[in-house]
């Protein structure tokens, strides 16, 4: 008696079936997919979030405000599963670094920044996370601004005046 063992389908093989599909076929396999998976849709909403982010970033901070709100307090364990929300976010503001987009974008980690210092004391920040994550913000915010190019001196009084004002270090050393 001869078993024959069927090899299992490899990534390749499910990228050409995607191919050969039709684009209405596509968005009904994704629609599905996002029905039965809340990270996937989220991570579609930020996709439509940051392109429409370019006339209006409304939208876009909606989604920042969903990813980095805190309800309830974050204990030291769930910090990591909030740290990724916020970087799928911050990925996307990533993809917006284009001379087209980067004004958005520096408003946007403007907004960021905010969202940081109005949930900093709902975690338990033991691991250093929160404090990695701005040192992420601040880095997206200068790579923004030298694409941008804003005016010196009114982002120089912003800057200033953030700093003056915060309680946890935003935009510290950005003199730099």
């Amino acid at each position: 008696k001869t078993s024959r063992k069927s090899k299992p389908i490899t990534p390749k093989e499910v990228e050409a079936y995607l191919h050969e599909q039709d684009a209405p076929d596509l968005v009904r396999i994704i629609m599905e997919q996002a029905d039965i998976d809340d990270e996937f849709y989220a991570m579609l909403k930020l996709r439509v979030a940051a392109e429409a982010a370019s006339s209006n970033t409304s939208e876009m901070r909606r989604v920042l405000k969903q990813a980095m709100t805190i309800r309830d307090f974050v204990s030291w364990r769930e910090t990591s599963t909030y740290i990724r929300g916020i970087d799928r976010v911050l990925g996307q503001l990533r993809t917006m670094l284009t001379p087209k987009h980067a004004a958005q974008v520096i408003e946007l980690v403007e907004y960021a920044m905010d969202l940081w210092e109005e949930n900093i004391g709902l975690i338990d920040d033991s691991d250093g996370c929160m404090g990695m994550l701005r040192d992420d913000l601040h880095q997206l915010h200068f790579e923004a601004c030298t694409i941008a190019k804003p005016d010196p001196v009114e982002l120089a009084e912003r800057i200033a005046e953030r700093t003056r004002a915060s309680e946890w270090e935003m935009f510290y050393g950005s003199y730099e």
